[in-house]
């Protein structure tokens, strides 16, 4: 059995993420009323999704969009599954590259 893997934009920036689409579902992680000072509201949203079976440890951050969002996600998948996996774009390629960072 397969486990289904979220590729979670943090906040979309407009870009095209179709060459990401091969890792998994893509899905942006923070409803657009979340502004970018509210770190608290940010925190608890990805709280809320964990607890509810959105997010688990075998899914995909895809940073984009304000540096904000990427920080809190980063920590949060860091600080819940002390891991985080991530979708990174080579610019040279146009390609994604996946890379995973344990502690």
């Amino acid at each position: 059995m397969s486990t289904k893997v979220t590729i979670w934009v943090p906040r979309s920036s407009g870009h095209s993420y179709e060459e990401a689409e091969m890792y998994g579902e893509i899905k942006e992680l923070f409803p657009k009323h979340i502004r970018g000072f509210s770190l608290e509201e940010m925190y608890q949203h990805l709280i809320e999704l964990e607890e509810d079976g959105s997010i688990s440890e075998h899914d995909i951050l895809l940073p984009s969009g304000p540096l904000t969002f990427n920080m809190i996600a980063y920590e949060f998948f860091m600080g819940t599954y002390n891991r985080v996996i991530m979708l990174l774009f080579d610019a040279k390629t146009g390609k994604y590259i996946k890379r995973r960072i344990d502690i």
